[in-house]
């Protein structure tokens, strides 16, 4: 990704980002937000988990990544967008489910 370096967070901060820095963020047509939130929320609603009950921080960008390329694929086509992570532990638990 082509990112300023001072758009990249200290060490021990993680950092989502909807786009990169040469890309649009859009608006998911069937909600009140953007497409990247969109997914963000349902993954952090669980829907993340890769079935051992905890949800980490690459597992959450992954769902997140997949959906979001996904969905502007089939809307944009051309115009991607690319949600993109800093994260010097990207396997740290973000929470585990019931």
């Amino acid at each position: 990704p082509i990112f300023p370096i001072d758009l990249i967070p200290p060490k021990g901060i993680t950092t989502f980002y909807a786009a990169n820095t040469t890309e649009k963020s859009y608006d998911h047509p069937d909600a009140k937000n953007g497409i990247f939130t969109y997914y963000l929320l349902r993954g952090l609603r669980g829907e993340a988990d890769n079935g051992d009950k905890k949800v980490t921080i690459a597992e959450l960008h992954e769902y997140i990544s997949k959906h979001v390329q996904d969905t502007t694929g089939k809307l944009y086509k051309d115009l991607p967008q690319v949600p993109q992570l800093f994260s010097s532990n990207p396997d740290r638990v973000l929470y585990r489910l019931p």
